[in-house]
């Protein structure tokens, strides 16, 4: 059985926008983790939608040693922008 290589990029997430990915990725930067966004030909081409969004867009990586931890701060960024999302809603009414 081969183990995957600690230092080897796997991807974390796609976001549908690189604004966002570059966000996170400064997040996982500020947890120590080194992360990486691959803007992925859809954006590039100005040809992303809801159709293609799970092919396009822009990818974070992380080093493989580093995916767990970089798991649990996705998932709080995620939460972060959802209460952020609902404020917004809320402040809107």
């Amino acid at each position: 059985m081969m183990t995957q290589d600690p230092d080897q990029l796997v991807e974390l997430t796609i976001f549908e926008h690189e604004f966002i990915a570059q966000l996170l990725v400064d997040r996982l930067r500020e947890s120590a983790i080194k992360a990486d966004v691959f803007a992925l030909a859809g954006e590039q081409l100005g040809l992303l939608s809801a159709s293609t969004a799970p092919h396009a867009g822009a990818q974070v990586r992380v080093r493989a040693a580093d995916r767990e931890i970089a798991e649990r701060v996705l998932a709080e960024f995620n939460e972060e922008a959802a209460q952020a999302h609902a404020d917004a809603e809320a402040d809107g009414e």
